[in-house]
């Protein structure tokens, strides 16, 4: 500041600070996934759920690079729904996409061309990645998300014919996911006049306590679950050979 001919000037020298330099760098460079929306780097583990695009029902950010992890576990696939569906369209999806990994193939989706539709994943996790770019932005989507047990029919175990009576599985143990109810269907046929007694399946839980067998004892066949045993004779067609 200097004063000439009576009057005052002023001159002032600015000079850009540091901190608001690294802040500008940030800004742009950062890739801002959530800039006031729900973070979109996530592992889904529930049993059901759902999980959108960022800011929805909002248009979605620019410069998004998005990651949902879908699990289950063993004995499970994962099966998802696209409620709602609108990304930026383009050839190729070269712009906004979102591409769907069901742990076989890859497919890549923008538009509306998943509104609605349902993708089963092939084993028991599945990947959902969301990308865009600079420019245009859409509303984005909603998906649903359930875990579905894998069928277990026409699993067949077939108990080998032989003299000796001790041998009577083909496997020391067989896993099966947790589900809530489960079917088992039974297929013997009679050899000889053999009267002993035999258990053709028995299934305990993880302390060993038996909670359901199938066999034949003197007074006849029988299903025991959890130590109540029910005779079969009058309902178990057999068959003699």
């Amino acid at each position: 500041m200097f004063r000439s001919d009576r009057m005052w000037s002023c001159h002032w020298k600015w000079k850009p600070s540091p901190l608001l330099f690294l802040f500008a760098l940030y800004i742009m460079c950062v890739p801002h996934s959530v800039w006031g929306c729900a973070n979109c780097r996530v592992v889904l583990s529930n049993p059901s759920g759902t999980f959108t695009s960022p800011c929805y029902p909002n248009d979605y950010p620019n410069s998004q690079a998005c990651m949902w992890t879908l699990r289950a576990p063993t004995g499970y696939i994962i099966q998802i729904t696209f409620n709602d569906f609108d990304i930026e369209e383009a050839p190729n999806c070269i712009y906004d996409s979102l591409s769907l990994d069901n742990g076989e193939s890859q497919t890549k989706f923008c538009g509306a061309t998943a509104k609605g539709l349902s993708f089963n994943s092939s084993a028991n996790e599945m990947h959902v990645s969301f990308s865009s770019d600079f420019s245009i932005q859409k509303k984005g989507f909603n998906a649903s998300y359930i875990r579905v047990a894998v069928s277990l029919r026409n699993q067949k175990v077939i108990l080998p014919q032989t003299s000796d009576a001790y041998q009577v599985s083909v496997a020391k143990s067989i896993s099966i996911p947790e589900l809530s109810a489960f079917t088992l269907c039974f297929e013997a046929t009679k050899v000889g006049h053999e009267d002993s007694d035999w258990t053709a399946f028995s299934y305990s839980n993880a302390s060993f306590t038996q909670l359901l067998s199938f066999g034949k004892a003197k007074s006849g066949y029988f299903l025991s679950i959890s130590d109540s045993k029910c005779l079969l004779n009058n309902a178990l067609p057999v068959k003699e050979k």
